[in-house]
């Protein structure tokens, strides 16, 4: 296995996909799916995206043969995700914010003090 295995792959997803999978922070509050929907237009959109109507375009809204992708920007998301747990009341810290970048669960139970 050589290092570049090892190295995460780049996140492309749709609005609507991150949206939904970042649910249990935002859980539908207009002001932070607002600031959620600027983090993803920061990123590059993905080079097959496909937008057969760009004048009516809505990333936030599932439109029938519309796919656009864009990278995600993980300061940029991390950074969202902290600030929206700690105004949520359960602040994050940068590593379980990249942890939940990569798909995994950081409980940073090895960080607490006794």
């Amino acid at each position: 296995m050589t290092d570049t295995d090892l190295r995460p792959k780049p996140l492309f997803l749709t609005f609507v996909e991150l949206s939904s999978v970042t649910w249990s922070l935002h859980m539908g509050d207009r002001r932070y799916l607002s600031t959620l929907h600027d983090v993803w237009l920061c990123g590059a959109p993905h080079p097959r995206a496909i937008i057969r109507d760009a004048r009516n375009n809505d990333p936030r809204k599932t439109v029938a043969g519309n796919h656009e992708e864009r990278l995600i920007l993980p300061t940029k998301f991390c950074t969202w995700v902290m600030d929206v747990s700690a105004a949520r009341g359960h602040p994050y810290s940068m590593r379980q914010a990249m942890a939940m970048l990569h798909g995994q669960i950081d409980y940073g139970l090895d960080q607490v003090e006794p």
